[in-house]
């Protein structure tokens, strides 16, 4: 089991993400962490400990991976496709997906 310490603007969704896991497991984090939550799991204070599943921290149960950016020719009838991730653009953060160029 690892910890976690809860940062400033931190939600369960984001902590969730920061161990590779989709954004709808904050409610495995919560259920992990109830007693420390509270009542509300939208309301977490920065300081706050929180214990991680370790499933999390072994890299499985369904994580969010994203393959490593490619770009090139993919099977013919397939066009060539392009794999886009995070991006920060003017403090914004943009996520992508596959898409094909042409």
């Amino acid at each position: 089991m690892s910890n976690y310490t809860v940062k400033k603007g931190d939600s369960l969704s984001k902590i969730a993400i920061k161990f590779g896991q989709k954004p709808t497991k904050y409610a495995e984090l919560y259920a992990f962490n109830k007693a420390v939550i509270g009542k509300n799991p939208n309301f977490i204070k920065p300081g706050q400990v929180l214990e991680i599943p370790l499933s999390w921290s072994s890299g499985s149960g369904g994580g969010n991976t994203t393959p490593e950016p490619t770009l090139g020719p993919g099977p013919a009838s397939a066009g060539f496709p392009l794999w886009l991730g995070l991006g920060i653009v003017g403090g914004l953060l943009f996520l992508t997906t596959k898409k094909k160029l042409f």
